[in-house]
């Protein structure tokens, strides 16, 4: 599989990783984001694994909705007569 950090040319691979996973503090988080207006690499990639992360958490939020409303209907009782 074939990895967008792997084509950087910036050689910010690691401050890319490092950003995406909060893993930097906010002096080096805001240095790579003044990086990024200049990086047409990193601010793609940035972007990219933005959008995979907010598809996640679409497709989770809809598939515990989904289980949800079965979950409910399983324990809706029955009307007898």
């Amino acid at each position: 599989m074939d990895s967008g950090i792997d084509r950087l040319t910036c050689g910010r691979e690691e401050e890319l990783v490092g950003f995406l996973y909060g893993e930097i503090d906010e002096v080096e988080a805001q240095t790579f984001r003044g990086h990024m207006q200049d990086c047409a690499s990193c601010s793609s990639e940035v972007m990219a694994f933005r959008n995979v992360r907010q598809s996640v958490i679409d497709w989770r939020n809809e598939s515990l909705s989904a289980q949800s409303h079965a979950d409910l209907g399983s324990h809706i009782p029955t009307r007898r007569r």
